[in-house]
């Protein structure tokens, strides 16, 4: 059973390739084909294996392969229908491997992306808050951040919207100041500051 099924892929198998079947590689020349016809014909003949049912067919497999393939049409036609196969295994073999690759670099492109956006995140927030950390030192510090405006050139772009932010971001520093109850420190400050002519005039 198992035996016979195996014997019948084999004749599968074999009589998908014609030139495989003669033993020979695609292209062989008529004389090739002759000569591994007689020898594989003679090897199977029925006269020389009576009875044995796997000869006959593989003499059947060889008879077949050697008429087609000295035939000019029929080899035409046989090359050209391998070639075909061969194209659309190929082909196969290619849309597979697109689809794998695209599905790889997809997840890893959003793995990539997730990561990257998480970094950028940490920076930002980080990046954020040392800026609103200087600034609320700047603001608690007139003296310093005035000398730190007078050493900016007059050409730098926004140097003079800062000046402008600083002294809002102040007056509402000292009126919350105020407002808690704090206002002697922040009057002191503010006082200290335009005494020393801190602010541009």
């Amino acid at each position: 059973g198992s035996g016979g099924s195996q014997d019948n892929e084999e004749e599968e198998v074999k009589a998908e390739d014609l030139y495989k079947v003669l033993g020979l590689p695609r292209g062989a020349d008529p004389d090739q084909i002759k000569a591994a016809y007689r020898r594989l014909a003679k090897e199977n003949h029925p006269d020389m294996r009576p009875g044995d049912a796997a000869a006959q067919a593989r003499f059947r497999e060889v008879s077949h392969a050697h008429q087609t393939l000295l035939h000019v049409g029929l080899r035409r036609m046989y090359d050209l229908h391998l070639r075909h196969q061969d194209a659309r295994v190929r082909a196969e073999a290619i849309r597979t491997e697109e689809e794998t690759s695209g599905l790889r670099g997809f997840l890893l492109l959003r793995r990539g992306r997730g990561a990257a956006a998480a970094v950028g995140a940490v920076w930002v927030a980080a990046a954020s808050l040392l800026i609103y950390g200087l600034w609320e030192w700047l603001t608690r510090s007139p003296g310093l951040f005035w000398a730190c405006f007078r050493a900016l050139p007059d050409w730098a772009p926004g140097k003079w919207w800062l000046a402008e932010f600083y002294l809002a971001s102040s007056t509402a520093a000292q009126r919350r100041c105020r407002e808690g109850g704090g206002g002697g420190e922040a009057s002191s400050s503010v006082a200290a500051s335009a005494a020393g002519g801190g602010a541009p005039s």
